[in-house]
């Protein structure tokens, strides 16, 4: 009798846990998002629009997982543009789709891919004229400081609306970054820009766009910020 009840048990046991495919799914999710691993955490930091007074944004990526699938999700306690979103897998290797609950009211759907600048690039045409119609996102500083770009569509080109730069909180941030400061973040400066003969530093492709888009602006705040560092 033991040993029919401990086959029944095993017969049973499937029925209590996912099936093998949706097994398989999960792990395929898991494996495709684990590419932005490094987002996962508690960030806190500000925005800086194109024009207009600067904001403060704190925001959380944590793992989430139902019915068999895997995304991350996103929850904000402060934030300009999403109060939730989540980023799932997308349609084929390197692909990504974020679904955003927006501060005004109803849904946004992104979706894009990890560029050659290694960044998250989302973009929808679904936006308003002052909604992000690209998002990217860089992760610098070996995955302690996070910046957003935030661009609308401005004809066959993108704008910037705002940018946004997060610490990760428990990072300690800045104690053993060493290298060149970027320009428009001041995070830390990896790629090499050219201006009037003279050569400075941004931290992503993102940044890299803004400088390139306006330098003498872009090297005017930076200037500024430096000066009321100092005081």
């Amino acid at each position: 009798m033991r040993w029919i009840w401990v086959l029944g048990m095993l017969v049973a046991l499937p029925v209590l846990n996912l099936s093998a495919g949706e097994t398989d799914q999960l792990e395929a999710d898991k494996k495709a998002l684990s590419a932005l691993h490094e987002m996962i955490g508690t960030w806190k930091g500000g925005g800086r629009p194109a024009k207009g007074d600067t904001w403060g944004e704190e925001y959380a990526w944590a793992w989430a997982f139902k019915d068999g699938r895997a995304v991350l999700s996103l929850t904000a306690a402060q934030a300009k543009y999403f109060t939730a979103a989540t980023i799932a897998p997308g349609d084929g290797p390197n692909k990504f789709r974020l679904t955003g609950t927006k501060a005004g009211g109803g849904e946004a759907v992104y979706t894009g891919e990890i560029n050659k600048f290694k960044d998250l690039e989302l973009t929808t045409d679904q936006a308003g004229e002052e909604e992000p119609a690209r998002i990217t996102i860089s992760l610098i500083a070996k995955g302690k400081r996070m910046t957003v770009l935030y661009e609308r569509k401005q004809g066959e080109r993108f704008a910037k609306l705002s940018e946004v730069g997060a610490t990760k909180e428990g990072s300690n941030f800045g104690k053993d970054v060493n290298g060149p400061e970027c320009v428009i973040t001041g995070g830390l400066g990896t790629i090499a820009v050219q201006y009037q003969g003279k050569t400075y530093y941004v931290c992503c492709g993102g940044c890299k766009q803004a400088f390139d888009d306006n330098p003498a602006k872009e090297l005017a705040a930076y200037e500024k910020r430096k000066a009321e560092a100092k005081k």
